[in-house]
């Protein structure tokens, strides 16, 4: 058996990593697409994982700083005493 179909025969079967993936936003669901990502995702589906993981980034560094801008705005308007 070559080494290439050695490692073919380890890794955890497509299917079950696609229902890993989608289970639930948890831990098992990130490691799942990081599995995918590495084993299976071609060059395309590679650079569109890239891209979503960056805006989902974005919104979420947006978001907590909206939230601190908010939170100082109320406090130099005497919201919270």
């Amino acid at each position: 058996m070559t080494p290439e179909e050695k490692q073919q025969e380890e890794l955890i079967p497509k299917l079950q990593v696609l229902d890993d993936m989608y289970a639930d936003k948890g831990i098992v669901s990130m490691a799942a697409r990081d599995y995918y990502y590495e084993h299976y995702a071609d060059e395309s589906e590679r650079k569109r994982m890239d891209i979503v993981a960056t805006i989902i980034g974005t919104i979420v560094v947006a978001g907590v700083l909206l939230l601190g801008v908010v939170a100082i705005i109320m406090w130099s308007l005497g919201g919270w005493k």
